[in-house]
Formats: structure tokens, C-alpha cells, sequence
């Protein structure tokens, strides 16, 4: 018996061999040799800007390997199924809009790039009761970014001075027929933010402060599937305040999320805050924006004092750095 077994597993081997067959939500994209380099493939490339303006990129879709048997003659293809993981990978890019009274003129590259402009563009039409300001913007398409200087330049001709034009017009007409009017002059402003809103629900406050150690979308030893929340590590005890005013919906122990506690914010859109010591808020409490409800920890799956943190709507999860971090 045992003799039998060895020689029908020989043969196996002599014309075998195992590969592994990957999937992408179910479908398959090829065979490759090594998972755990193939996984290192595709972390490296997630984690690799190759281009300007790129924020993060996230891999949504489930893939799941398979230990086959095939052909030898049978060549596992790596790179096909690696062009698959780079079609179903989401890239979101990040610049830094330019806005004259609350509308956007132009984008630049960095944060320090728009303040420059925001800077000279208020010393230049000082009193002028022109709002100019910047913000950032997180989108799924690039847009055209362009120098200080040219943002400067095109911003004063194709958008300041129409409005200076206008209303100089405007005042040798009212002069003409000896009415008086007030200039309400308006501050410039200048703010920064995400996109922070989703399904009329506006997050206004961050979490905890601290690194970020694991993205949306990754994966690890320690996981079964894709990351589905952001790791914030931070010391153990640190506050953990509310992204948005809410109801809690869930404040126990579960399993490999540890001590967990779910905000239901309405319109389908609910919060997730993993990993804690200790929580503060029970079910069924109300809670404000800036409220602590519970404090960082280590309990369930977890490898050191962090905030797992989800953002879930209709029950999937997204990626949190759309809308914080």
C-alpha cells in the first residue's frame, strides 16, 4: 500500500507541479510560483508613487490563492496576472486647488506651492474684497497642474481682473447717478481639507493623532483578507474621539477586532473603532463630533497600541483616507 502510494505520488511529481492559481473576486488571472513574493510584488507597487500628485492607491477587490497541481509544461505566468492586480488597483491623486470667492481657478502640485500663490494673490489685490484660499483635492483623475507663477499670472488675467473690471463699471454707474453703495469687504481666507463629506454626513474631527502602519487594502500574515480600515498607531490610553455626531450601534468585545465600538452617523454611513482599552460610550448613547468614546489599545488581533479605524456605507467598507489622514 505504502509502496503504491509512493510511486503514484513519484509520477505525480515527475509530470506535476504545484503552482498557485490566483483569483480576483472570484475570477481567475493566472498562475504564479510564489505567493509570498508575488505579495511583496504588489505591496511595493502600492506603495510606490510613480508619478506627480499621486496620494495612495488602493486595491479593493478580494484575491485569494489556490495550491494546484499542473502540466510542468505549463508556465506559470506572473506578469499576466500581476497586469490584472495593476487594472483592478484605484489610484487617487491629491493637489491643491486655488479658489477665487469660493470657486476653483487652478491647481498645484503641493501645499507649499498654493500657500505661495494664496500669499502673493492677497498682497496683489489687497482690499480688493476678493476671497482667494486654497484646498486639497483628492480625485480618481488628474488634473493639470501648473507653476506659482503661472498660476499667478493666469489667475490675476483670466479670473481676478474680470471681477476688478466689473465692478469698477459698476461704480462709475451707481457715481453717475449719485447713489452711494457699501463695500463689504471680505477677509481673505485661506483652509486646507479633504473631502469630508459622504451621503450628507460631514466628518470633522480625526480620531487620534499618530503614524499610520497599515493602509486600506494590504495585506499580511496576520490577515485572511484585504485590510478593510486604516491603522493609527499611537500609546496605549490616547483618546479616541467621534468623526461625526452619531448613534452607538455596538460597544463589546469582537473577536479579532478586540474591544470594538460602531457610530451609525445616518444615511447608511457607520464608523468603526477597533483594537481599544477600554470603551466609554454604550449602546444606544448619542454622541457629538469630538466626543471620546473609548481609549487606544492592543485587544484582538493586533500587534502593538494602534486605532483600527473603518468607514463603512451600505455595510461596504471604504478606504478612510478619501476623507481623513
Amino acid at each position: 500500500m505504502l509502496i503504491g502510494l509512493l510511486i503514484i505520488t513519484g509520477i505525480i511529481f515527475i509530470k506535476y507541479r504545484p503552482v498557485y492559481r490566483v483569483t480576483l473576486n472570484g475570477e481567475t488571472i493566472g498562475y504564479i510560483e510564489n505567493k509570498n513574493s508575488f505579495e511583496d510584488r504588489i505591496d511595493k507597487f502600492i506603495d510606490t508613487k510613480e508619478e506627480e500628485c499621486i496620494a495612495f492607491k488602493t486595491l479593493e477587490a478580494d484575491r485569494k490563492y489556490e495550491l494546484e497541481f499542473v502540466n510542468k509544461e505549463k508556465v506559470a505566468n506572473e506578469d499576466e496576472a500581476f497586469g490584472h492586480i495593476i487594472e483592478n488597483t484605484e489610484v487617487v491623486y491629491t493637489m491643491y486647488a486655488i479658489l477665487v470667492n469660493e470657486e476653483i481657478s487652478s491647481y498645484v502640485e503641493t501645499e507649499s506651492e498654493a500657500q505661495n500663490v494664496v500669499n502673493e494673490l492677497n498682497e496683489k489685490y489687497e482690499n480688493q474684497g476678493i476671497s482667494i484660499g486654497l484646498r486639497q483635492i483628492y480625485s480618481t483623475t488628474k488634473q493639470e497642474v501648473i507653476d506659482t507663477s503661472v498660476a499667478v499670472a493666469q489667475i490675476s488675467t483670466n479670473k481676478i481682473a474680470p471681477i476688478v473690471t466689473s465692478r469698477s463699471q459698476a461704480t462709475k454707474r451707481t457715481t453717475k447717478t449719485k447713489t452711494t453703495t457699501t463695500n463689504n469687504t471680505t477677509q481673505p481666507t485661506t483652509y486646507v481639507q479633504k473631502q469630508s463629506s459622504v451621503n450628507g454626513i460631514t466628518f470633522t474631527v480625526q480620531p487620534v493623532s499618530g503614524k499610520i502602519t497599515s493602509k486600506f487594502g494590504a495585506r499580511g500574515s496576520g490577515r485572511s483578507g484585504s485590510h478593510t480600515g486604516l491603522d493609527i498607531a499611537t500609546s496605549r490610553g490616547t483618546s479616541i474621539r467621534v468623526v461625526a455626531a452619531g448613534t452607538v450601534v455596538f460597544s463589546q468585545k469582537s473577536g479579532s477586532y478586540g474591544n470594538l465600538i460602531k457610530i451609525s452617523h445616518g444615511n447608511g454611513v457607520e464608523t468603526w473603532y477597533a483594537h481599544c482599552d477600554s470603551l466609554y460610550a454604550k449602546v444606544g448613547e448619542q454622541v457629538s463630533a469630538g466626543q471620546v468614546i473609548a481609549a487606544v489599545g492592543s485587544t484582538g488581533n493586533s500587534t502593538g497600541p494602534h486605532l483600527h479605524l473603518e468607514i463603512r456605507i451600505n455595510g461596504k467598507a471604504v478606504n478612510p483616507q478619501i476623507y481623513m489622514y
